[in-house]
């Protein structure tokens, strides 16, 4: 709860918190997994040999690369609708909603360094978490603008692991410019 409560906290233009997550434990990512493969086999049925080769992968990435997170968390975004509009029009724009999310995404991310977790921003594969499939097993209405933008990935990792992975930045000087 501490990662969601952090999350909670992130700016959001007109109080709209458009964050929503879903907090998937191994069943949740099993099930993920079996969405992402039936949307692959519905989208390749006509191709059975990108078909047959999609599938060897997502099933080599359940049993190695998916088996040692302990959660994901479905980072998704509902939408609110314009309370002076009928018509499709919605509260902020759509890179506004996006930001939020992200800077929630980010809140998670800083609070599971704290607390010694791994975590990353997965996008996961497009065409699943796009798919109407996706958004009914997140819960979510894609008739009202919802989205899916990726999973984050939470998991214990070693120290030595954390260290070898550990980011680098260039210099901020270079980045950031000063105006009188």
């Amino acid at each position: 709860m501490a990662l969601l409560e952090a999350a909670n906290w992130a700016p959001t233009h007109g109080k709209t918190e458009p964050w929503r997550f879903v907090v998937l434990g191994r069943q949740g990512m099993q099930a993920l997994q079996d969405v992402t493969e039936g949307v692959y086999q519905r989208l390749l049925a006509g191709q059975p040999e990108q078909l047959q080769e999609t599938l060897q992968q997502l099933q080599h990435d359940r049993q190695h690369r998916w088996s040692t997170p302990s959660h994901m968390v479905a980072i998704c975004m509902a939408r609110k609708p314009h309370p002076k509009h009928k018509v499709n029009k919605k509260c902020m724009p759509l890179w506004e909603e996006l930001a939020a999310c992200a800077c929630g995404v980010q809140n998670m991310h800083l609070m599971a360094t704290s607390m010694g977790l791994g975590a990353y921003w997965s996008s996961w594969h497009d065409d699943a978490r796009d798919s109407a499939e996706m958004l009914q097993f997140l819960g979510m209405d894609s008739t009202q603008g919802d989205r899916c933008w990726g999973f984050l990935v939470l998991g214990v990792v070693r120290p030595e692991v954390v260290r070898s992975y550990r980011a680098s930045r260039g210099p901020v000087a270079h980045k950031a410019a000063f105006r009188d």
